[in-house]
């Protein structure tokens, strides 16, 4: 009665081996072909611009030299909560990204006035949003957060606050909703 199982198990390792080489030489054969395409290759590829993803609430982003002048981001929520992301530039340029139940979905652009942006930075001031701590949330589950940056004067500054932020914080998100309330947004395109 052994003789068997050990037949079947000279079999499945035979078996085994044999289906691990195929697949290491079906690997080497797609890298190969792949860099014989590479190097037939001489017109440089056009890349499409994509603008950056919703960010997860819990990850800050590291703040670097860019042309973000402003931006506020809704996160979602187990509920209805808006999910949306506006991002206003130095020039004044916006982009607005409407997810799940967001008062429009979608991706739209839109111009923000310099008067508009100086009210945003004197909120910010006032609030006193460089002051704040970085991140306002604690292990609870299903909450959304608003995430700001102000990026203006030298200064550069992310909060988020999900859990506990201070009442300025709140006082800032709602002043800054209100002033951008009238932008006339255009719609360029739908969000995957």
């Amino acid at each position: 009665m052994q003789m068997p199982t050990v037949i079947i198990a000279a079999f499945l390792l035979a078996f085994s081996a044999g289906c691990k080489g195929k697949k290491e030489m079906a690997e080497a054969n797609t890298n190969n072909s792949a860099t014989q395409v590479k190097e037939q290759t001489t017109t440089p590829a056009v890349v499409e611009e994509v603008p950056e993803p919703l960010m997860d609430p819990v990850q800050t982003a590291k703040l670097g030299p860019d042309s973000v002048f402003f931006s506020l981001e809704r996160t979602p929520c187990f509920g209805t909560c808006p999910t949306f992301k506006l991002t206003i530039f130095e020039d004044g340029s916006a982009i607005y990204e409407g997810r799940r139940f967001a008062p429009r979905e979608g991706r739209y652009t839109g111009h923000v006035d310099a008067a508009i942006m100086n009210a945003l930075k004197e909120e910010a001031e006032a609030r006193g949003f460089y002051a704040m701590d970085d991140v306002y949330d604690k292990p609870v589950t299903d909450l959304p957060s608003v995430i700001i940056r102000v990026h203006a004067d030298g200064k550069d500054k992310q909060v988020i606050g999900r859990v506990g932020p201070p009442q300025a914080f709140k006082n800032f998100t709602q002043r800054a909703e209100e002033l951008l309330a009238n932008i006339e947004w255009t719609k360029v395109g739908d969000l995957r």
